[in-house]
């Protein structure tokens, strides 16, 4: 059995629906959703002990990201037939996409006592950091078919 620990747990949660509407027998609404959902969380422990950790009397380190991205789409076309000679097909279309995203990360060293692997028990702060990403995209697309 190791002395040093390496875990990492990912969490994943993927989602999708649509639903679909005909109004008037030419006009049609499809509305679609898709969602992603991750978290993960890290732990690095080296032990205080023996090996590479000896030195600074062991260290750990714990992350964690999570991440939520989604999209929803809306599709309006229009299909008629004039007299069997004459075809009209419209599409009118926009779609939202969204992403979000978090980091958070802490390391510390000189563990007092072996077998203690939360960063709460190591006396030395060697670091801590965070950030975060956002944006989303709005997009429209229309187009006319005539044969």
């Amino acid at each position: 059995m190791g002395l040093d620990k390496s875990e990492i747990s990912k969490d994943n949660l993927s989602g999708r629906a649509f639903l679909e509407a005909t109004f008037l027998r030419k006009l049609k609404l499809r509305t679609t959703y898709s969602a992603d959902l991750t978290n993960q969380n890290d732990h690095y422990y080296i032990n205080p002990t023996f090996g590479e950790g000896a030195a600074t009397q062991g260290s750990v380190t714990r992350s964690n990201y999570k991440t939520l991205s989604y999209t929803i789409n809306n599709i309006l076309t229009y299909d008629k037939r004039f007299n069997d000679d004459h075809h009209l097909n419209l599409l009118a279309r926009q779609e939202l996409y969204s992403f979000n995203r978090k980091q958070i990360s802490g390391s510390r060293a000189r563990f007092a006592f072996p077998d203690f692997y939360e960063p709460d028990a190591a006396s030395q702060l060697n670091s801590f950091t965070g950030h975060s990403d956002e944006y989303a995209l709005l997009s429209f697309l229309g187009r006319a078919e005539y044969d």
